[in-house]
């Protein structure tokens, strides 16, 4: 009780720090279990958090080589964590509060209107709508295009169908980044 009192007194600022801090400490363990590093190779905790916090970052500064280094589920991981990074913690969790059809409180809605460095809290959950939308429509259209470009390319194998479709997703959520 006394920790829900602490956490409740904190300031957008801290919210939004604390936030990022507790993905990217979340998403660096994760990569850092054996289940994520490709046989043969051995992730440092250094080098899983560095993974963590680059991909919370959206920087793509990298340590290991991510193709060889890790497996499926490491770059699933990582893939997340570009996500979350590039649509933004504060737009993630209104978006599932939104889903789950809660009402977004006064106290969030202030934080969502202080992340975004809007004037007026009105329209902010259209707003997070909006760049939700926008976000994932221009990933779409990227997969597509780079799909149109790498399945003939690939299209021998099937596993090379798949390889295809992980370049294709990698691709255009970087570029969408930058």
């Amino acid at each position: 009780m006394q920790l829900y009192n602490r956490l409740h007194k904190l300031n957008t600022a801290q919210i939004i720090t604390l936030g990022f801090a507790g993905v990217i400490i979340l998403g660096g363990l994760l990569l850092w279990l054996p289940f994520c590093t490709a046989p043969g190779y051995h992730t440092s905790f250094t080098d899983a958090m560095f993974t963590a916090t680059t991909s919370i970052c959206v920087t793509g500064l990298v340590t290991v080589v991510t193709a060889t280094h890790w497996t499926l589920a490491g770059k699933i991981i990582i893939l997340v964590l570009i996500q979350i990074g590039g649509v933004g913690l504060i737009s993630l969790g209104s978006i599932i509060f939104i889903s789950l059809r809660k009402k977004i409180s006064l106290r969030n809605r202030r934080v969502i209107q202080e992340s975004y460095n809007m004037d007026r809290m009105g329209g902010m959950v259209r707003l997070v709508k909006k760049v939700l939308i926008c976000v994932f429509g221009a990933e779409g259209i990227g997969a597509v295009c780079y799909a149109v470009r790498f399945i003939p390319q690939y299209l021998h194998s099937v596993m090379l169908v798949l390889i295809c479709w992980e370049r294709t997703a990698w691709l255009s959520m970087l570029l969408i980044r930058s």
